[in-house]
């Protein structure tokens, strides 16, 4: 439903998120860091933010998700 996130700088999560478009990003273990991005999430526009989480998941989409698998099929 265009859930815009925020998560920690760890692993490979950051890579899905665009700051200010469908997220952001803290350091962990750095709660200055989470305090700033809550504040920045509390001055963003929820809805601009939900559309972008929407339009970030569309390449993962389960019709193009089968249709990826159906590609692999060789008869």
């Amino acid at each position: 439903n265009g859930v815009p996130l925020i998560v920690a700088n760890i692993g490979g999560v950051g890579e899905l998120i665009k700051v200010g478009i469908n997220g952001f990003i803290f350091e962990p273990e750095n709660a200055a860091s989470f305090i700033e991005v809550l504040i920045q999430a509390g001055k963003s526009d929820y809805g601009t933010l939900r559309a972008g989480a929407l339009e970030s998941v569309r390449p993962y989409s389960l019709d193009k998700y089968i249709a990826n698998l159906l590609g692999l099929i060789v008869l």
